[in-house]
């Protein structure tokens, strides 16, 4: 199997944040650096979705339903991919790792028509760092044009290999893999933590 598209998605409208998140840094780098950094190995290509990439020498898309949040962003997606899979990733999740990537990639090719969503450490899904089979569009578009706007809801449509914490609590920094930066209060705590 190639090497899935990955998709950022970087187009929110950071309300709890008060500030366009994936401008801001930890550690002299943004978060939209840190993960174009951890999916580079991993990708095919990398598309930002959501926002111009021009500033960062990245393909990107507008979003096709603005504002509809990240359902709507993975429809973008998948509508673009070139590949069988995509990566799909939030680009607020400043320590996400190739490592990880790379073995939810492995996990995607193993259960190539299942979408492969990990746990974080306290066992919550992560919705918005997945694999998805392209060939799910379908299912994406009529979700969002019944109403839907979660990712979780795609899940009750499709099969899902789910990828638990104990499976990649090997890597380095497991525990902070998937910690995402939604307000200010976890931008200084992930600051704080590198």
């Amino acid at each position: 199997m190639s090497k899935p598209d990955v998709f950022v998605f970087a187009g929110g409208r950071s309300s709890r944040m008060g500030h366009d998140k994936a401008l801001l840094s930890i550690g002299g780098r943004t978060l939209l650096d840190r993960i174009v950094a951890a999916a580079r190995p991993v990708a095919r290509r990398i598309v930002l979705v959501g926002r111009d990439g021009d500033e960062h020498g990245l393909a990107w898309l507008p979003d096709e339903r603005p504002g509809l949040g990240p359902l709507a962003a993975l429809e973008t997606a998948l509508q673009a991919a070139e590949s069988e899979l995509a990566l799909a990733l939030a680009c607020d999740l400043p320590f996400v790792s190739t490592a990880l990537l790379a073995h939810l990639v492995a996990r995607a090719a193993e259960t190539p028509d299942r979408l492969v969503v990990p746990d974080d450490a306290s066992g919550r899904q992560a919705w918005l760092c997945i694999v998805v089979p392209t060939s799910l569009r379908p299912i994406v578009t009529r979700l969002l044009d019944a109403g839907e706007r979660r990712p979780r809801a795609l899940a009750e449509q499709v099969a899902v290999r789910s990828v638990p914490f104990a499976e990649y609590a090997h890597l380095p920094d497991a525990e902070r893999l998937l910690v995402n930066v939604n307000t200010p209060e976890e931008l200084a705590a992930a600051r704080r933590s590198r």
